[in-house]
């Protein structure tokens, strides 16, 4: 089950179900586990699906995209420089790549800080899958890895190609 939500400083702007078939055995709000996989590039993204796929398979879980869209400080939060039919569009796309093995959730945060958006949409203590380049020195996704990990996250890195 593939679901787009759009948020703007955490409030649900936009709530749509993708056309696919429900679960009703479970509750929307079960305690069942979630491996986030933060959307920093498409690239790195899908290198970050397969790792969270195999992850989500071996632990039962679901598997949650989490994609923080910066938004400039001289627009409105709520009308970023992109059209977020575009957005959520390119990230059901990505949903969709593992959505049939999986129940995948996807939100889009509209927002003017990332990591702290990021910080926010985490649970205590979550699984956090990143992919990012192979570079010698780090790289902003190491180091959001690095800011995770210090929050308490459990932050897996995955080097996509």
């Amino acid at each position: 089950m593939a679901r787009v939500i759009t948020r703007i400083n955490g409030r649900p702007l936009r709530f749509e179900l993708q056309p696919t078939t429900p679960d009703l055995s479970e509750p929307e709000n079960s305690a069942k586990l979630e491996v986030n996989v933060i959307l920093t590039t498409f690239e790195n993204a899908a290198a970050a699906l397969r790792a969270a796929g195999n992850l989500a398979r071996r632990l039962s879980a679901r598997i949650r995209i989490l994609a923080p869209y910066v938004v400039p400080m001289q627009l409105s939060v709520e009308r970023p420089p992109v059209s977020t039919a575009f957005l959520e569009n390119r990230l059901v796309g990505l949903a969709r790549t593992c959505e049939e093995a999986f129940e995948v959730r996807a939100d889009l945060m509209l927002c003017r800080d990332a990591r702290r958006c990021i910080l926010q949409a985490l649970g205590p203590n979550s699984v956090v899958v990143l992919g990012s380049k192979k570079r010698w020195r780090a790289n902003r996704e190491r180091r959001l890895a690095k800011a995770l990990t210090s929050e308490g996250h459990h932050v897996i890195l995955v080097e996509s190609r």
